[in-house]
């Protein structure tokens, strides 16, 4: 009887498992899109429990400016940083286990405000750089590309990180240095 009963556990230990279905994970939707204040609804100052730090929590009405649902109106509870009407700002998109769509508020577009340094950057570079100045930008150019286009997919690919980081940087460097300067002995002391 022992051996009927052990037999019949080892076969259920060994059949069981294949007969068993696990939860399939859930993969959660997920996004960064712009946003854009239209409306605060509410607006108040609420003391953080444990603690006598006063924070503000906003309920805001924002038409979403990117994403599968662009032009769509939400209403979002705020309480990360306060948001006036007009302002454009990024939030985080989920949908969670159960269905349920969630926005939070991540971050101002700063965008603009970094156009319109780049514009000032450039105009002073070409102001008192002239040629040399073009020269430097288009070299910040190339190695910004060969940074994006060549090192972070041969990394990505799985080549060996400081062989890799040596050969782009030396690339950079030469490029950037001959380029800017041209071709003479204070160039190849500097490469």
């Amino acid at each position: 009887m022992r051996k009927v009963t052990l037999l019949t556990v080892l076969i259920a230990a060994i059949f069981a498992p294949s007969l068993l279905w696990a939860q399939e994970l859930h993969q959660d939707l997920e996004g960064i899109w712009r946003a854009k204040v239209l409306e605060v609804v509410s607006q108040e100052e609420r003391v953080i429990p444990g603690t006598d730090t006063a924070s503000t929590y906003q309920t805001i009405e924002a038409e979403l400016l990117d994403g599968e649902k662009k032009g769509e109106i939400i209403t979002i509870y705020n309480d990360y940083l306060v948001l006036e009407k007009g302002d454009r700002f990024f939030l985080f998109y989920t949908i969670d286990v159960v269905g349920k769509e969630m926005y939070a508020v991540r971050d101002i577009d700063r965008r603009a405000s970094i156009a319109i340094f780049v514009g000032i950057f450039v105009f002073f570079i070409l102001l008192f750089g002239g040629r040399q100045g073009l020269r430097s930008l288009l070299s910040l150019a190339g190695s910004l590309f060969v940074i994006l286009y060549v090192l972070v997919p041969s990394l990505l690919e799985g080549y060996p990180p400081v062989l890799t980081s040596i050969i782009v940087a030396s690339i950079i460097l030469f490029v950037a240095i001959y380029f800017t300067h041209g071709f003479n002995r204070e160039s190849s002391a500097a490469f």
